[in-house]
């Protein structure tokens, strides 16, 4: 998978000493995070918002013992517009009732929240691997090792064996 910022390939550009190497590679290994991030997720102004909403609502009215489904409008939306996901049996199918709408945005963000560990352990660890290194070569393949494994992460496959040095 080739990522992209701002419609642009990610290439890191080489770098003069090895503290520079390391420092172009945390900006790297952040912006290719963040474009596995869009690859999944709705990056226009204002979803990250209307999500996290979207989960109160869901949370609050599943735990509502008689919840009138006016109290929650953003649940209401998705009524007839939202489908569930990929995996689950009624996949594609359109929500037909709140009820259903909140346990849909509870099976996605679920399904989020797994894999935005992930892809904040990468980050986090990639950038750990390439404070370590020694070489710039060491740096490349700290790099290197951070979009293998974010490939893999968003391919729900293993991730690679970290580089060693």
């Amino acid at each position: 998978m080739a990522f992209r910022h701002n419609n642009q390939a990610l290439v890191t550009p080489p770098a003069a000493t090895l503290e520079e190497a390391k420092l172009r590679a945390h900006e790297t290994i952040d912006i290719v995070a963040g474009a596995a991030r869009a690859s999944v997720l709705t990056m226009v102004p204002g979803q990250e918002m209307t999500y996290l909403r979207k989960e109160d609502q869901a949370r609050a009215y599943l735990a509502d013992g008689d919840p009138d489904d006016n109290d929650y409008p953003l649940l209401q939306a998705s009524v007839g517009a939202d489908a569930y996901p990929a995996g689950h049996p009624n996949a594609g199918q359109l929500v037909a009732t709140v009820a259903e709408a909140a346990a849909v945005v509870m099976m996605v963000s679920d399904a989020w929240t797994n894999l935005g560990a992930l892809i904040e352990r990468v980050r986090l660890r990639g950038k750990r691997l390439a404070t370590l290194a020694e070489t710039p070569a060491e740096v490349a393949a700290c790099v290197a090792w951070a979009r293998a494994a974010y490939t893999a992460a968003l391919a729900g496959e293993e991730l690679p064996a970290e580089p060693e040095f």
